[in-house]
């Protein structure tokens, strides 16, 4: 196997007029990784997809394929096919046409293709519907014919322009589980663009955050959640307490800050510096606070808010010194020392592992 990336966007900027879509955009895609963009609306990321898939040319820098450049070459000859969001099926062909269209188009003999596309159909779990029509088809299965017919020419690359959006919750959970389950089979690189943060680390190998044409971190899933560049990520992947602090002292364990919550130690990246003094903000999930009633001593906090959702208890806290700073907290509801009540006294901790001191 190759040591080169599949792709490769070097420095590539994006202007349409004055308007600055992409910046000094650098990424790779790995031979056989799914890779997902993620980042709001008006971000940049459906555009590096269509710049990747031909259909928009960069303005400035330059794509590669295995080290070879292909600004300029049209889409019919980049070897990757695309899934968009709304599926682009034919109404009046088949899944079976629909599937085959690509096949057609290159020449091959119609033998060829019904054999192609009855193995592609079963790849993707749609073997005896082929006869159907996509009227007929669930939003689920319509998504897969859209698969089936982007793999069935083997691509070296496959687009999914935010393919779920239009699937409700549960299915789209299912098709995510699929999607990973097929790439994984075929061994074939995927660009799968999206909005939605869950959606992102449950499918990547790697994540690229954008935010304004720019890339902002790419890194794996455990990664980006845990260990945000910024305060920008950090808001971004889920509902992290994001806490001021002042560093006390540095040893080789990490930072000791003063939190309204008490002492603490965090860990940044390497290479940041830090006095004594400094002020900071932490990044804290809220899945790693763990609360313990005060018990007579004086609390860290008290409860403002607690709400059972089942398996989990969602609480907020505030601080007893500083009025105003809060932490979000999810708990199994089986570990909460007692119940919670609003207005009691508790301490708070978590470990300095799971403390990240994010870049202003």
């Amino acid at each position: 196997m190759t040591d080169l990336p599949l792709i490769e966007m070097r420095d590539i900027g994006k202007t349409y007029g004055s308007q600055t879509v992409l910046r000094n955009v650098n990424l790779e895609i790995g031979q056989n990784e799914f890779l997902v963009v993620v980042g709001p609306s008006g971000s940049g990321k459906t555009t590096i997809l269509r710049m990747i898939g031909g259909f928009v040319e960069p303005t400035s820098g330059d794509i590669l394929l295995n080290g070879t450049r292909i600004n300029g070459i049209p889409v019919n000859r980049r070897p990757f096919n695309t899934v968009f969001q709304d599926y682009a099926l034919f109404p009046h062909m088949t899944v079976a046409a629909n599937v085959g269209y690509g096949l057609r188009v290159k020449g091959l003999p119609a033998d060829e293709i019904k054999k192609l596309v009855a193995q592609t159909l079963d790849l993707v779990g749609l073997g005896q519907l082929g006869l159907r029509y996509p009227a007929q088809m669930s939003g689920g299965q319509r998504q897969r014919v859209a698969l089936a017919r982007a793999l069935i020419c083997k691509p070296r690359l496959v687009l999914l322009d935010e393919p779920l959006a239009a699937l409700d919750a549960g299915l789209r959970h299912q098709m995510q589980t699929f999607l990973k389950s097929i790439q994984r089979e075929i061994q074939t690189s995927f660009l799968f663009i999206t909005h939605d943060q869950e959606e992102a680390i449950s499918l990547a190998d790697r994540i690229c955050v954008m935010d304004h044409g720019e890339v902002v971190q790419v890194g794996q899933p455990e990664e980006v959640y845990y260990r945000p560049c910024n305060r920008y990520v950090a808001d971004f992947f889920g509902d992290n307490n994001l806490v001021e602090a002042k560093v006390s002292t540095i040893n080789r364990d990490g930072v000791a800050v003063e939190t309204p919550f008490g002492t603490a130690v965090a860990r940044g990246d390497q290479g940041m510096q830090f006095n004594a003094g400094d002020t900071v903000t932490l990044a804290v999930r809220p899945e790693n606070v763990e609360l313990v009633g005060a018990n007579g001593s004086a609390p860290a906090a008290y409860v403002k808010s607690v709400s059972f959702v089942g398996p989990l208890s969602l609480v907020e806290v505030e601080a007893a010194k500083s009025p105003g700073a809060t932490l979000h907290v999810k708990q199994l509801s089986s570990q909460l020392a007692a119940p919670l009540e609003i207005g009691a006294g508790v301490t708070v901790s978590w470990k300095g592992q799971e403390t990240w001191v994010i870049r202003k």
